[in-house]
């Protein structure tokens, strides 16, 4: 009974892939941030690949679901195809400064900076924050601060990763919620790495507790992990291990 209940929607998708693949893709385009918020886009990259193909290449769907698979492709551990991703969205999109342009660019630079392709990194995510800035685009303009953060960090400047994570949290302009808790994870990290602890701690709790009201499963266990390093340098090895 279990079996043939879990599999339904597995059917459902298929058929409706199959059977309508305009209204499959203009679903999963709807779904796509719910299954971030809940941890699922991972796995639900076979799905937005196939419909995906369906959309006219270029188009608005087939752009966001580029961005989609992009974003897939990354939280699976996928680099270079998270990359091949954003950079057909990149070139999708053109020169022009769009919102499209600056989260392809900003999604490259995660994926070159994971890639250990740090200058490369912090260029694109330089780019991606002068598009941001030029459109009144506050949540480009975060998420390129963040990853100009990351790049930072790569490249070994501590300070400099902190102050940049730092300023993403302050982005003046209606950002999302589940932006700020990301802001929250990368600030965590920086001060971690700063050793400033009890600041990272301070941090870490307001993610956690953000994270949880939301039930945001992809920032959350980010967060649970670094609250148990946290729990480790002050010794709190039976926290840590509850974080865990």
């Amino acid at each position: 009974m279990v079996a043939a209940t879990s599999a339904r929607p597995l059917r459902f998708r298929r058929g409706l892939v199959r059977d309508d693949p305009q209204v499959a893709l203009r679903l999963a385009g709807a779904l796509a941030r719910w299954w971030a918020l809940r941890g699922r886009l991972p796995g639900q990259y076979p799905l937005l690949r196939e419909v995906t193909g369906y959309a006219e290449p270029g188009s608005d769907q087939w752009c966001a679901g580029q961005y989609w698979l992009g974003w897939a492709a990354l939280l699976s551990f996928d680099l270079t195809g998270s990359l091949s991703h954003f950079t057909a969205l990149r070139d999708a999109v053109g020169p022009g400064p769009t919102r499209s342009l600056a989260d392809a660019l900003a999604g490259r630079s995660m994926a070159l900076g994971e890639l250990g392709q740090i200058p490369e990194a912090a260029e694109e995510a330089r780019r991606s924050l002068a598009i941001a800035r030029d459109l009144g685009y506050p949540f480009g303009e975060a998420m390129a601060v963040t990853h100009l953060a990351f790049a930072a960090s790569g490249a070994g400047d501590v300070g400099e990763a902190v102050r940049l994570a730092q300023q993403a949290g302050r982005v003046p302009g209606d950002i999302p919620a589940s932006m700020a808790r990301t802001c929250s994870m990368s600030l965590t990290e920086m001060l971690i790495q700063a050793d400033d602890f009890a600041a990272a701690e301070s941090v870490c709790a307001a993610g956690l507790a953000a994270s949880r009201a939301a039930g945001d499963l992809m920032n959350l266990p980010l967060l649970l992990a670094r609250m148990a390093l946290l729990d480790l340098q002050a010794g709190r090895t039976e926290d840590a291990a509850a974080h865990l």
